[in-house]
Parts: structure tokens; sequence; C-alpha cells
């Protein structure tokens, strides 16, 4: 099951790659040599549009397999047990990333000699974002009951709807949908993911929104990194996409285990 769950999660990654190479041919070859918008239309928009309805697919399919064959009775805990040196050293890096891209948007919050307190504001969340993944999964792996899980599952989801909200208010101008809108979608998947992390943290367990979300907030960040997007935004998908690929990885391979304990606990009740 780990190593299914692995594959899945390089799946992910690859898809995402694959999509951000599509998008960067769409980007810059199907272009109106008048207005310089991408052409709706060609062949790489229709490849691109195309392989991103596969991959939502194929992930809707992951997730149905999942609830039909996993329920939902697990234990925050129990999701991303047990915590080895990897987990705790790539969920710090992915944190880090995150924390350094809310640092660097701090400056041009500060351009014209004025202050964006929007862009501030979204920095400052972003890096609180950064320390808060940190304290998840602390949290996750503490012998000590949740206390701090909840504060720590809330800001992150906050932080992302927030900076979705900013980013459409700033781009919905934008005539041609397309070039803004799988940034939007990568703002959005992370949302639901840590959406679905929390709802665990507080005992609303939903393997299946669980595994579709992260598979997303992995796919299309990477996907993203091929936009002509700052160097904070970047940094932040990447943290983002690690995280959420430590996590899946994490949960997928627990999922087997998960199944045949709770069968293992039912079946010494019945005897008792």
């Amino acid at each position: 099951m780990r190593k299914f769950a692995f594959n899945i999660t390089i799946t992910a990654l690859l898809a995402g790659i694959i999509g951000g190479v599509l998008r960067y041919f769409y980007l810059t070859r199907a272009v109106e040599p008048d207005t310089g918008l991408p052409m709706l239309g060609s062949a790489p928009h229709v490849a691109l549009v195309a392989f991103v309805v596969l991959v939502v697919v194929l992930v809707f399919a992951l997730s149905y397999i999942v609830w039909r064959f996993f329920g939902a009775k697990e234990d925050f805990r129990d999701m991303l047990t047990p915590v080895n040196s990897f987990y705790r050293v790539t969920t710090g890096i992915a944190a880090l990333l995150i924390f350094i891209a809310g640092a660097i948007a701090v400056v041009p919050a500060f351009k014209g000699g004025t202050v964006s307190y929007a862009a501030l504001i979204q920095a400052v969340l972003m890096m609180l974002t950064g320390g808060c993944l940190i304290g998840l999964s602390h949290e996750s792996y503490g012998k000590k009951p949740l206390r701090g899980a909840y504060f720590f599952s809330i800001v992150p989801e906050i932080a992302m709807t927030y900076w979705l909200l900013i980013y459409y208010r700033t781009t919905q101008i934008n005539p041609t949908l397309l070039t803004y809108v799988f940034i939007a979608l990568a703002l959005a998947a992370s949302a639901f993911a840590f959406y679905f992390m929390a709802a665990a943290v507080f005992g609303r367990r939903s393997p299946a929104r669980f595994v579709f979300s992260h598979c997303l907030a992995i796919f299309f960040p990477i996907m993203s990194l091929f936009d002509g997007i700052p160097i904070y935004y970047k940094l932040c998908f990447i943290g983002l996409a690690v995280y959420f690929a430590v996590n899946l990885v994490r949960y997928l391979g627990n999922l087997q285990t998960l199944k045949k304990t709770r069968q293992t606990t039912a079946a010494t009740e019945e005897d008792i």
C-alpha cells in the first residue's frame, strides 16, 4: 500500500509538470500576433484543457475507490503516523519555503511609497502559514491532547482563501480567462486541502475528499510554476506541493493499516 501511495503522489507531481509544459507551450506558441493573447481553440489549448480534465477525472476515480473501500473513522494522528525524520525534514523545508515566500512578498507591499495593506496582510498570512504547518506537523506525532492543532489547521485555510480573493480581484479584468485561471485553481485547491485537513483535526474526517483535494493541491501548484509569476508565488507553490505530497504519501500508505486495525477491533468486540 505504501508503494501504491508513493506511486500516486509521484504521478500527481509528474502530471503537474506535464500540465505545466503544455501550459508553457500554450502561453508562448499559441498567441495572436496582433494582440499577444493566447488563441482559444488552438492545438496547445485543446491539449491543455483535455489533459486537465483527464487528471481531474482520474483523481475523482481514485477518491471514489478510497471512499468505497476504506471508510472514514481514522483519527487525525493515525492519518500521519508513524512519523520519521524524513517526514519532519520535508514538512519543515516546505514550511520554510512558504515562510520565505511570505517574507519576500512583504517587499511589493511597500512599492511606490505607499503601503498596500491587502498585500501586507497576504504576506503576513503566508508567513503564519509556514509557522502553522510546522506546528501542525508537530501536533500530528505528539502524545499530548490536540490543542494547538486547532489553531494551526485554520490559519493556512484562511491564508489561501484570502490570497485567492486578492488574486482574483487583481486579475478579473484580464480578457482571457486561461491566462490566470490555473493559478486561481492552485490557490483554491490548496484552500480546500487545508480545509479537509482542518476537518480531520476537528473530527469530521472524509478520506475521499482529503485525497481528492490533496492530489489537486499537488497538481495545480506544480503546473502553475510554468507561468510568469513572481518568485514568492513559485516558492510558496513549491512548498505547498511538497507539504501536500508528503501528507498524501503518509495518508494513503496508512489506509490499509487503519482498515485492518478497525476490522481487528470490531472482531475483538464481537468476541467479548
